[in-house]
């Protein structure tokens, strides 16, 4: 546990001693921050024992089976999740040990995170300790391989956001051979288009479709079986109490981000607006998805896809809200702090205790 507290107390404390001491340009010390922070974070990742997380023993425990297995074109054709597999391959070869998974997954969520917040985001302390305490890094030391494809879906956002739609699918693509779940997060394909109608018939289509979740749910569970069990009453329970108190803030956050958005609306230009309205969009599906999946935690899965959007949701609203962007800022970190503090506390994902690989 003192791991991920001295995690919780670097982010901002390097934060302050970046902006307050070190005289270089900002670019540099933006660059400098995410490097030290990221480091961190992989390494702690990369190098924790396969204890740590529920299912990190059964990734790691692959890796034996996989580096026998010689790659063909049939091969990767009997795969659901064909590129993880030949990730897999390749770093067992670089690095032939137990821990081969940790450290590749490793390298690719960190990396495509630290990316995506260093690029697109308006703040990227808040981002980073958003990333920590919306508990989507302490998810990937657990749910590694849906987090390398949600690291790859963060990517093809932020191609969506610099108008480059055919890289972003090309980047969904390779989210759906590592984890093909992924395909739920397509719509986001939609969510920027110039007509007004197509973004709100999209979004309406999505929440629409997100309300028959019983019947959505077993389409879901039949081409994806092996999370029928997600299906059992005591998950249900579980999502619900964890997760309401934190949805209904990120609801209120949305409505707030809506009000700054219109009233300051006239005073962005065109191409700020329209990364603006793909942000919000984006996590209006997210935070009817996290409503949803209060009912369902298989739904909570499908949700983290669009809900990491909030990443750059908090700072975007922060500033743009004037005087009183530290004030919007310091509430959004302590407010989403305590949820997070609270699954870390109860070790969700099996991540307690930390313990660091021993060969």
């Amino acid at each position: 546990m003192a791991v991920y507290i001295a995690e919780l107390v670097l982010v901002p404390l390097v934060g302050v001693l970046f902006s307050k001491s070190i005289k270089l340009k900002f670019d540099t010390k933006k660059k400098i921050y995410m490097i030290t922070i990221f480091v961190v974070l992989f390494f702690i990742s990369a190098f924790r024992d396969i204890s740590v997380g529920t299912d990190t023993s059964s990734y790691a425990y692959a890796i034996r089976s996989v580096a026998k297995q010689t790659i063909s074109i049939k091969w990767l054709f009997e795969k659901k999740a064909p590129l993880y597999y030949v990730l897999i391959k390749i770093g067992s070869k670089i690095f032939p040990l137990l821990q081969t998974y940790q450290i590749v997954s490793s390298i690719i969520i960190e990396g495509t995170f630290a990316y995506f917040i260093y690029k697109y985001s308006k703040g990227c302390i808040l981002s980073t300790w958003l990333f920590l305490v919306q508990y989507f890094y302490f998810l990937s030391l657990n749910i590694s391989r849906q987090a390398m494809a949600m690291g790859l879906i963060a990517i093809a956002i932020g191609f969506i956001l610099d108008n480059k739609k055919r890289w972003a699918i090309m980047s969904i693509i390779l989210a759906i051979l590592i984890h093909s779940t992924s395909v739920v997060a397509i719509p986001i394909l939609f969510l920027d288009n110039p007509n007004k109608k197509i973004q709100l018939l999209t979004i309406l289509v999505a929440c629409a479709g997100i309300s028959m979740y019983p019947m959505l749910l077993n389409v879901f569970v039949r081409f994806f079986p092996k999370y029928a069990f997600y299906l059992d009453e005591l998950f249900y329970e579980k999502g619900r109490n964890r997760k309401v108190l934190l949805t209904i803030f990120q609801l209120a956050f949305l409505l707030f981000s809506y009000y700054i958005y219109k009233k300051n609306k006239n005073g962005i230009n065109d191409e700020e607006k329209r990364k603006y309205e793909f942000i919000l969009n984006m996590s209006t599906i997210g935070i009817f998805l996290g409503f949803t999946s209060l009912q369902s935690i298989l739904i909570t899965r499908i949700e983290y896809f669009y809900s990491f959007s909030f990443l750059l949701l908090a700072p975007l609203t922060a500033s743009y809200s004037g005087k009183n962007r530290k004030m919007v800022t310091i509430i959004v970190a302590l407010v989403m702090f305590i949820p997070g503090f609270v699954l870390l506390m109860n070790g969700n994902g099996g991540i307690l205790p930390y313990v660091f690989f021993r060969g």
